[in-house]
């Protein structure tokens, strides 16, 4: 009696067909996810400053007006400074190693209180605040 050494190569033949039937998830298919910042401070108040890692400088952002980027490295923490009157803070923008992982937009409201951290921009959770110069 002969015994069928091709069994295995068969096998893997068998399986490499149908799985090329599927097309696999990839983090490439992904879109980029995208950090949004929002002036809520009251009416009266003075411009806030942002400066973040992403593209250097400082930006101003005023009253009700937006400053957006794209996170384009998944693989990297983006680091915000923000200056508002004489206080200052530092948050994490976007962190894809926890919570951000997978959220396609960071939203973040700037407020007297402090920075708040939305991924649907409904619901806010408190973030960090202000620290005195």
């Amino acid at each position: 009696m002969t015994r069928n050494t091709n069994s295995p190569l068969i096998l893997i033949l068998v399986m490499s067909l149908t799985l090329s039937q599927f097309t696999f998830y990839s983090i490439a298919d992904s879109p980029t996810p995208k950090v949004h910042f929002i002036d809520d401070l009251p009416n009266l108040d003075p411009v806030v400053k942002i400066n973040c890692v992403v593209g250097g400088g400082t930006t101003m952002v005023h009253k009700y007006e937006e400053y957006s980027f794209d996170a384009g490295i998944t693989t990297r923490l983006y680091a915000c400074y923000a200056i508002w009157n004489d206080s200052t803070t530092r948050i994490t923008a976007y962190d894809p190693f926890k919570v951000d992982k997978g959220q396609p937009i960071v939203h973040w409201s700037i407020r007297d209180t402090g920075f708040w951290k939305s991924f649907d921009n409904r619901n806010w959770n408190f973030y960090e605040k202000w620290f005195p110069n």
